[in-house]
């Protein structure tokens, strides 16, 4: 397996794998951790203020479902590829009626017509999903046909429970290895991560809070991407004033919100786009 190269395991794959990843993983390496910790003190006198804040956004807040129909297809002149795409809210396409209108559909619409590819897509997602939790409920349930690329959006809600850097990366390293398992050498595409710290329907403090902690998560995410051989990070943060000259009709930012939180047909369309973009760039299916 190429992650036992990466990590440059002493010790066999049957143990546990957190305890591969606190050996070879170099834990003690702590930078974002470190300020995690640091962030997290400061925080505390104000930790009251967020819990009621937060309360206060979950009253306001409409539970949006998910999108209908998680399996797709579009057609082109060339071959054809299977495209499986996990992870929370945003790949389960809160914000639009069905998925085509999403992330999956608009990322198979963008790619077929700069490939010629036919691709054949499949959302295994759910809101309010972290990593650990992915990992836990839903690995079983994925597809045992083997994709051409796995898309995973998750990050988010490590954010928005305030999670540790070394949870996220202990938990989606975990994740990556167990993919790895289930479809060797299968390229996968870690989402560009939300901005956050751009929601208009979160409070100042909230855009604060989360956009830093969401930092710290990136710096992981990097780290990550170099363990791992099959992994490509989206690195390019998402930045909606780079958005808004991609689509001229956009003129505010709240424009590519549904509810202030979750992305609309808009955002998914753009986000695709990129995201498929990146995947022929590179060459990864």
């Amino acid at each position: 397996m190429f992650y036992q190269s990466k990590f440059q395991q002493t010790s066999t794959v049957s143990q546990p794998k957190a305890d591969h990843l606190s050996t070879n993983f170099n834990l003690k390496k702590l930078t974002p951790q470190i300020k995690y910790l640091i962030g997290s003190i400061l925080h505390i006198p104000l930790l009251p203020i967020l819990a009621i804040q937060g309360k206060r956004l979950k009253k306001r807040f409409p539970r949006l479902p998910a999108a209908k129909e998680p399996i797709g297809k579009t057609v082109g002149s060339d071959k054809e590829k299977k495209v499986l795409i996990i992870g929370e809210s945003t790949m389960a396409g809160l914000g639009v009626e069905y998925h085509k209108d999403g992330f999956a559909g608009s990322f198979a619409k963008h790619f077929t017509k700069i490939s010629g590819d036919s691709i054949t897509w499949k959302v295994v997602a759910k809101s309010g999903i972290t990593a650990g939790r992915f990992r836990e409920r839903y690995l079983e349930k994925l597809p045992e046909e083997k994709p051409d690329l796995i898309l995973i959006g998750l990050g988010a809600n490590e954010v928005f429970e305030l999670n540790s850097p070394n949870r996220w990366k202990i938990d989606f390293a975990n994740l990556l290895i167990d993919l790895s398992e289930r479809y060797p050498e299968t390229n996968m595409v870690l989402l560009n991560l939300p901005p956050v710290e751009s929601f208009p329907g979160i409070t100042g403090l909230m855009r604060f809070t989360f956009g830093h902690l969401m930092n710290l998560i990136h710096e992981v995410s990097l780290e990550l991407e170099n363990y791992f051989e099959y992994l490509t990070y989206a690195k390019r943060r998402i930045i909606l004033s780079d958005w808004k000259a991609r689509m001229p009709t956009v003129t505010d930012d709240g424009d590519f919100f549904s509810d202030g939180v979750h992305p609309n047909g808009i955002t998914y369309k753009v986000w695709g786009m990129e995201i498929a973009e990146l995947v022929k760039e590179k060459k990864l299916l």
